[in-house]
């Protein structure tokens, strides 16, 4: 803005000095010039007392006088034409001024208002997101809702829980019940097994030993012919042996007894285990 204002300043001065001098418009010498040129030639015409030459000069004079008034109404004419001008300038530049300083005004008013106008929008963007985050959230009767129906859930899984555990409990108590049972009942049939072996033995003992004695009998009718003294002593010794044979009898039936007595005793304790069984269930 200053350089146009200077520039424009320029130019005026530069038109001013050229309607003063009239440089731009006029050949040859300035009116001036002519003027003073003539008053000479007039002086010396007037010196010389040339009568012809005076008029001539005299004439040459009052028109160069005549066009330095015009000159110089001409300039006067233009001079207050261009003071016109620029005063008519200076009112436009100071309008223009007053306008431009309006409009920066307007600007930053207008500025001010779209920077409080974002503001605004941009807090009712946030104010309109966190609406729809509360509207999202349900209210306070169905919270409380859904959370007595996850307590009463949490309460139901709990039962269930527990009774499972007694369920689960149960069945470890029938299960090792069950596992004693086939315990007792193994190491009964293992003891019958062996019962029955030993009676196998006994049996097979009391072959041999009948059998002995029979040989022994034939034996001893043989020798009892060859005397009544041999006879007694083996006789003696058979009843002996007899005896012997029969307390192993004895002793072995009282073995096979006792494992009865035993194996009787398994069955009963494997029974009441199965009642027990039978109440758990129950």
């Amino acid at each position: 803005m200053a350089q146009r204002q200077g520039a424009a300043i320029d130019r005026d001065e530069i038109i001013r000095r050229r309607f003063d001098t009239q440089a731009a418009s006029v050949r040859g010498p300035g009116a001036i010039k002519r003027l003073l040129r003539s008053f000479l030639d007039m002086s010396a015409a007037a010196q010389a007392g040339d009568q012809a030459r005076l008029a001539e000069a005299g004439n040459r004079t009052v028109r160069e006088v005549w066009h330095w008034e015009e000159d110089a109404k001409r300039r006067a004419i233009t001079s207050t034409a261009t003071e016109r001008e620029l005063e008519h300038y200076r009112t436009l530049k100071e309008e223009k001024e007053a306008a431009v300083q309006a409009v920066r005004a307007t600007v930053a008013t207008r500025k001010r208002e779209l920077e409080e106008a974002q503001a605004w929008r941009q807090r009712q963007e946030e104010y309109e997101a966190k609406r729809k985050k509360i509207v999202a959230v349900p209210g306070r009767a169905s919270t409380i809702k859904k959370i007595q129906d996850t307590h009463a859930k949490i309460d139901a899984i709990r039962q269930r829980e527990l009774a499972v555990e007694a369920a689960i409990a149960l069945r470890k108590r029938q299960v090792q019940l069950l596992v004693a049972a086939a315990a007792d009942l193994r190491r009964s049939v293992e003891e019958d097994d062996l019962v029955v072996s030993m009676d196998e033995a006994a049996l097979e003992r009391l072959r041999v030993l009948e059998g002995q004695r029979n040989v022994r009998a034939l034996a001893g009718e043989n020798d009892a012919e060859e005397g009544e003294a041999d006879g007694g002593g083996e006789g003696r010794t058979e009843e002996a042996r007899g005896d012997a044979g029969d307390a192993e009898a004895g002793g072995a039936g009282g073995e096979r007894s006792e494992q009865q007595q035993t194996r009787s005793g398994q069955d009963t304790r494997g029974g009441s285990q199965a009642g027990e069984m039978e109440e758990g269930e129950l």
